[in-house]
């Protein structure tokens, strides 16, 4: 298991969020403002877990060990983020393994899933909205139009995290 981060988004002070701090299989992500202290950020920090796919990994949070998750296994830009219970079965986890493909922003990466080859992680309408759903959606090739889709790693004491390396 990896050292505790938060994956911040590139639209400003904004984190991957479980939604009310839930423990329950199924509960939405969103983008919400980073919390100071702890527990009461468990529910926005985030570990790195390898998967059988190379280059693939699952994210975990700290709070009850369910992973990032494409609701419903959709392959369908616009489908919503959960956590859920990880899947064991290779064929079965591709909508809960993450890929981090480096931006030309430093610093800053797109976040895509094994279950397509252009969905990444996004802020719904690229809101700066605390709240605001997180979907996986087609990804976008130029900045600023990108920023709801860049996200940087960095852990409780503010500095940097490197996600696994990605090999083209």
């Amino acid at each position: 298991m990896s050292s505790p981060f938060f994956i911040q988004s590139k639209l400003g002070d904004l984190v991957i969020d479980i939604q009310g701090a839930s423990t329950k299989p199924g509960t939405l992500l969103d983008a919400f403002t980073k919390k100071t202290k702890s527990p009461d950020w468990d529910n926005q920090l985030w570990t790195f877990e390898t998967s059988e796919w190379p280059n693939f990994y699952f994210i975990q949070s700290i709070l009850d060990d369910l992973v990032i998750d494409v609701q419903g296994a959709s392959t369908k830009p616009g489908a919503l983020l959960d956590v859920f219970t990880q899947k064991t079965k290779t064929l079965d986890m591709v909508n809960q393994i993450w890929m981090f493909v480096p931006s030309t922003v430093a610093g800053y990466y797109f976040i895509q899933s094994a279950d397509s080859t252009n969905l990444v992680i996004d802020v719904q309408g690229a809101s700066t909205h605390p709240g605001t759903l997180l979907d996986a959606f087609t990804q976008k090739t130029k900045g600023p139009d990108w920023d709801n889709q860049l996200w940087t790693f960095i852990d409780e004491h503010g500095n940097s995290v490197t996600p696994p390396p990605y090999a083209a």
